[in-house]
């Protein structure tokens, strides 16, 4: 009688929503602590392929949808959005300095202007 014994179980739309749901958050805290490493270690389209897990069709969507949205003012162009450690005139809040610039701390020698020449590979 065992062997003949079947179970049927049914989809359980919570639980699936509540699966999305924290698979999101964790994918998009990973991008939080990824943020600051963008254009250094990572791109933005491996953010958006390997954490996020978006698909091409995905990423064109989400891209046409963004520019729609930035044209008819649903949300701000983030390259015209100020950075918050930038003052009125482009001066950063912690002194002077060029648009963008990164501040350097006191008594630390700026080296950005100057060619510096990098390590071949394994060269320190």
């Amino acid at each position: 009688m065992s062997q003949h014994i079947q179970y049927d179980f049914l989809y359980d739309n919570h639980f699936a929503e509540l699966k999305d749901s924290e698979l999101m958050a964790e994918r998009l805290t990973m991008v939080a602590s990824a943020e600051p490493y963008v254009g250094r270690y990572f791109s933005q389209d491996y953010l958006r392929r390997k954490i996020l897990r978006q698909t091409d069709e995905e990423i064109i969507e989400q891209d046409e949808i963004m520019k729609k949205e930035i044209a008819d003012g649903t949300i701000p162009d983030p390259a015209l959005m100020m950075d918050p450690t930038m003052g009125v005139e482009g001066e950063t809040s912690m002194g002077g300095g060029e648009m963008g610039a990164v501040p350097t701390e006191p008594g630390i020698e700026d080296t950005s202007k100057t060619k510096m020449e990098m390590p071949k590979g394994g060269e320190i």
